[in-house]
């Protein structure tokens, strides 16, 4: 049986390019000369690797982290685990000073108040590690803005719009400085190509310790 490809990508590239997302859709990237035949024989090749991805996937999905805001629970920032105390009082509903203290009537409304939380967080570290980034890279984005992605940490447009998952605030210095230099090298090429890598690997000589992070740890991003 023929496995369904969720999104085809047609560019410049020479060879055909398999992945699956963190919500396990086939992304293809492929040569405009290739057939969609040719693209389908492919894919079904590697029918057992997509396979065992997705179940890998599947997995780290049910990991996911399921907060219910109650006292003593963790939540990550930078890379580090932060308790959360749940306090008396009714305003700020929420508040950090190297815990987090959440008011017993914000209770209800944790998710809601701590994703406007570290949206803000979000805003000032990556903003603040794209400017201390550009100039090392002699570029500059046009802006940098926050998405709610879940599957795609970063993406550089055509107008030079940086944009990054809020979510992204939660993992380490490091793995976060890796994901600005990536969007940012993609300021000067546009695709993966190895001149691409060479250019991440320049300024972030264990971006692959940084990528396999995030692959291994990405999905216990969340509240």
């Amino acid at each position: 049986m023929a496995i369904p490809i969720d999104r085809l990508v047609r560019s410049s590239r020479r060879t055909v390019g398999l992945t699956v997302t963190r919500d396990g859709l086939l992304v293809v990237r492929a040569p405009r000369r290739i057939s969609e035949t040719e693209v389908m024989r492919l894919v079904a090749t590697k029918g057992e690797w997509i396979r065992r991805t997705r179940e890998r996937l599947r997995a780290k999905m049910d990991e996911r982290p399921c907060h219910r805001y109650r006292d003593g629970e963790t939540f990550p920032l930078l890379g580090e685990p932060v308790p959360l105390t749940i306090i008396e009082g009714e305003v700020p509903a929420l508040e950090h000073d190297g815990a987090f203290r959440l008011t017993r009537a914000g209770v209800p409304r944790g998710r809601e108040l701590f994703e406007a939380w570290y949206r803000r967080r979000a805003a000032s570290v990556l903003g603040e590690r794209a400017d201390h980034w550009g100039p090392r890279l002699g570029v500059k984005p046009v802006r940098v803005l926050l998405s709610s992605a879940r599957t795609k940490w970063g993406s550089c447009d055509a107008r030079g719009v940086v944009r990054f998952s809020w979510r992204l605030v939660m993992a380490p210095p490091p793995v976060i400085d890796y994901l600005v230099v990536h969007e940012l090298a993609h300021l000067i090429i546009r695709g993966h190509s190895r001149a691409f890598w060479e250019c991440v690997a320049a300024h972030d000589p264990q971006h692959r310790a940084h990528r396999r992070w995030l692959a291994d740890h990405g999905h216990a991003l969340d509240l």
